[in-house]
């Protein structure tokens, strides 16, 4: 089963996505030490857009990943939670994704400041892609500035009850027990209740945390809420935190992310996400971002320059190590992407036809 398979009879007309990347280089002057120190994703990301404005938005991200680790570390102590940093770090971001929403979804794909092979970092990682997704989706949905900061703010303090106690992701996969399996479960309960009667939190996040991991169709948790009972807001983190899930695992191997566009766009059809949020999802995402490395089907790799909206899955890449010659994929007869990753070492899997079906993006609770 191809990807293109299942997304096309949904899409119907993708011409009319609105942020797909067209790349006009920019004049980047950067010193021969900056160029030696650049992965060709980064290189690529610098001579797309402005280079002020990806300083811009990597600071912006790496504070929200910094306010939001300290301000855990307060919560250990029990020395109180850092509102006003937080909600100004998500105010930020909202302004970034407004002001420069390609080049935001470009720096998500490739930013990594923070040490992965650390569990905890890996989870505030997450935490801070979901909110940035969360908020590019609320911006393109038309809501309001509260309402997507609030969106924002959800995703950033979704997870923290694992960021305190993040037991479950040190476990082996055989060790956990039914009864740590509903603990789990119980987890968006846990974090809410760490901001409940918190001046500066509004009720409506606390809600939408509780709300991340319901689906529309009452198959999700912890209270198998249907579309009808679920905040706006929890629609749009939900889709985006197993897309999330399923490109980048806290732990487990990432699955390509063609392959997981194609399974949420399958499960959409199915019920499980708001057709709606889906369209509007992919009015945020480019399958493969400007400055993502690939490897194509003849053993090379390439980097993308530029998204084909009509082809989503065929982008226009430079060949590596040079980076000179440019393919456009999609008048291209023998070459196709294979895997695709963002210059680091972890390399992403391919899903069988017979797995396309399961709910992938939980599977570590082994709901299928």
């Amino acid at each position: 089963m191809r990807p293109d398979d299942i997304l096309t009879p949904l899409l119907g007309d993708t011409t009319s996505s609105k942020w797909f990347i067209k790349v006009e280089n920019q004049p980047a002057i950067l010193d021969a030490a900056t160029l030696v120190a650049l992965t060709p994703s980064d290189y690529i990301v610098l001579k797309c857009f402005p280079k002020e404005t990806i300083e811009s938005i990597r600071n912006t991200i790496s504070e929200m990943q910094d306010c939001l680790t300290e301000s855990v570390a307060s919560l250990r102590r029990r020395s109180g939670f850092q509102v006003s940093r937080v909600t100004s770090a998500v105010s930020r971001l909202s302004k970034e994704v407004s002001d420069n929403m390609m080049a935001v979804f470009s720096v998500l794909a490739t930013h990594s400041k923070v040490n992965d092979s650390q569990l905890h970092q890996k989870i505030v990682k997450h935490s801070t892609n979901l909110s940035t997704l969360g908020i590019m989706m609320s911006v393109l949905r038309g809501d309001n500035d509260r309402t997507t900061c609030e969106i924002g703010l959800a995703g950033l303090l979704h997870d923290t009850s694992i960021l305190i106690q993040p037991d479950w992701f040190v476990m082996a996969p055989d060790s956990r027990t039914d009864a740590t399996k509903r603990q789990y479960r119980s987890h968006p309960l846990a974090s809410a209740s760490l901001f409940e009667g918190l001046p500066g939190v509004p009720e409506s996040v606390i809600r939408m945390i509780r709300e991340v991991h319901e689906q529309v169709d009452g198959s999700g948790f912890p209270y198998s809420k249907s579309r009808e009972k679920l905040h706006p807001g929890s629609l749009i983190l939900n889709l985006a935190d197993a897309y999330l899930s399923l490109i980048n695992p806290i732990s487990g191997v990432p699955i390509v992310a063609s392959d997981a566009m194609a399974i949420l766009c399958l499960h959409t059809t199915q019920g499980a996400f708001s057709r709606e949020v889906f369209r509007t999802f992919l009015d945020s995402v480019s399958i493969y971002p400007v400055g993502t490395v690939v490897k194509l089907n003849d053993e090379s790799e390439a980097v993308v320059v530029k998204s084909n909206k009509n082809k989503p899955m065929q982008p226009v890449v430079r060949l590596l190590p040079s980076g000179v010659q440019e393919i456009d994929l999609s008048q291209s007869k023998f070459r196709v992407i294979e895997l695709a990753h963002t210059g680091e070492e972890m390399r992403s899997k391919r899903v069988s036809r017979a797995d396309f079906g399961k709910a992938l993006w939980r599977s570590e609770l082994e709901i299928h």
